[in-house]
């Protein structure tokens, strides 16, 4: 009795189990960016772009551009210099294709880089502006610049603890 009562149960459990599930959520548009400012250098570059999700393989998604580039005829990206709150200009990102990619499992034919060639003020703050023509909303980042810091190295004297 109890094998019968066993092997009903088993049947049972395995039976009403589903894995059917939705690995993948709807697609949403994730904008991703890359930056650092720096107001030594005579170039400051900001890396635009978005992440993919798809019910095809990473792999084979990682080597569209369009899976990791917005079209640069859709999208306008702009530094708004602050001073105490207050905008002192606004200071357009233009598109760059020059700075090649290395190889690897993305796609590496060219990359997009938003540039400008402006000086930047470490006493004022700075607001990037991302527009995408086909939306309402804006894509905004506030950061001051870091002014002159020294890093200085761990002290070799003193011994590391490791859990």
């Amino acid at each position: 009795m109890k094998k019968i009562l066993f092997a009903i149960l088993t049947v049972l459990i395995f039976y009403s189990c589903s894995t059917d599930f939705e690995i993948n959520a709807d697609w949403k548009d994730i904008t991703v960016v890359y930056g650092l400012l720096d107001q030594s250098d005579t170039v400051h570059y900001i890396k635009i772009g978005k992440a993919f999700l798809g019910d095809e393989s990473a792999l084979i998604m990682a080597q569209e551009p369009d899976s990791l580039y917005y079209d640069t005829a859709n999208i306008s990206a702009y530094l708004h210099e602050l001073n105490a709150g207050n905008l002192v200009r606004a200071i357009n990102l233009e598109p760059d294709f020059s700075l090649p990619k290395d190889s690897g499992l993305f796609f590496n034919n060219f990359q997009v880089i938003y540039k400008t060639n402006e000086s930047l003020n470490e006493d004022y703050e700075y607001r990037l502006y991302i527009e995408k023509s086909n939306e309402t909303e804006q894509i905004t980042a506030v950061t001051p610049i870091v002014k002159d810091f020294v890093v200085e190295k761990p002290n070799l004297l003193l011994f590391n603890i490791d859990f």
